[in-house]
């Protein structure tokens, strides 16, 4: 009764491979959600084929990549673990049902088998909910840092803006640079994506003074320290009015308030409970965080003493823990 799966793309690798994953939404969700059930003498498995004695099965991110085979696939392993009577959990983490894309169909018939759909946001679970008249849990997504120190000094005369993200939150970075006076002062910038993201911008012309002042390196979560403890605020440019991004997860936000750094933020429906912490990257405040960021910094100190120890990994894997032991 205490066999639990993971569907995840990630077949034939080691465990600990697993809690280095590539994926943001294994590393903040499934690796969390293992750790508690381990500690807790529970059976786990994970990969792309669904063990006979699974009591319960958690489907993740699907993505992209062969969706044709890889959907049919997993929807034929889905449908057999449910008719020997499996419980079918579906972490739904990105709007594919908003739009038509690659997974949408996959998502249109994976739906139908769910028992229980979890989802990061209260924004992805409204959302959700007109697809979906099952029962629908939020789990936040972890955080993969502590709470850094809070910046008491500049680092350099020239004030330094950290910018962090998947390749697909690539474009709002180079739209915003390219729409406003943000790098027309002298400021420097930090670029961490990962190889896609940092190859859309670097072929992308920019709106700058200087190239020099902007410097580009893969994410990793020691890379994005390494970053925080040189930059002096950070910058999460987005678009609200985009279908993809209205039920994504607050990580970013928390992460920037965790490495300690005063941030700006376009105001997606996850970010909003936030809102006295972070300014509005398009307001007029910004300006001013741009040329004195220290003078901001005490939104940082408030939002690690607010918020940030709820999105501890302990604890969003123990609210995975609670949500499947009260199904068992």
């Amino acid at each position: 009764m205490n066999d639990i799966h993971f569907l995840i793309s990630e077949s034939g690798i080691s465990e600990s491979l697993l809690f280095h994953s590539n994926l943001a939404s294994t590393r903040l969700r499934i690796v969390p959600c293992i750790k508690a059930l381990k500690n807790n003498k529970f059976s786990v498995t994970f990969g792309e084929f669904i063990p006979h004695q699974s009591h319960s099965v958690i489907v993740g991110k699907i993505g992209s990549h062969d969706i044709h085979l890889r959907s049919e696939a997993w929807l034929t392993e889905i449908t057999n673990a449910k008719s020997r009577g499996s419980s079918i959990f579906l972490d739904y983490t990105d709007h594919h049902l908003g739009f038509e894309g690659p997974m949408t169909q996959f998502y249109k018939s994976v739906i139908e088998l769910a028992d229980h759909c979890i989802v990061p946001s209260s924004a992805m679970a409204c959302l959700l909910s007109n697809f979906y008249d099952g029962l629908i849990s939020i789990i936040e997504d972890a955080i993969e840092v502590s709470p850094q120190p809070v910046k008491k000094s500049v680092t350099s005369i020239s004030p330094t803006a950290l910018w962090f993200g998947h390749a697909s939150n690539i474009n709002f970075l180079i739209d915003f640079i390219n729409s406003s006076e943000f790098l027309m002062s002298g400021c420097n910038l930090i670029v961490l994506s990962n190889e896609q993201g940092l190859d859309i911008f670097s072929r992308n012309s920019l709106r700058l003074i200087d190239p020099q002042k902007i410097r580009l390196g893969l994410w990793s979560v020691e890379s994005m320290l390494s970053a925080a403890s040189i930059a002096d605020f950070s910058i999460i440019p987005s678009d609200v009015s985009n279908p993809r991004k209205l039920g994504v997860s607050s990580n970013r936000l928390i992460t920037s308030f965790a490495l300690g750094l005063p941030t700006a933020a376009d105001h997606l429906p996850s970010y909003q409970e936030f809102s006295d912490c972070y300014i509005d990257i398009r307001g007029p405040l910004f300006d001013r965080m741009v040329d004195k960021p220290l003078n901001f910094s005490n939104l940082a100190t408030s939002a690690q003493l607010l918020y940030v120890d709820r999105f501890n990994s302990e604890l969003i894997g123990q609210q995975w823990l609670n949500l499947l032991v009260n199904r068992q």
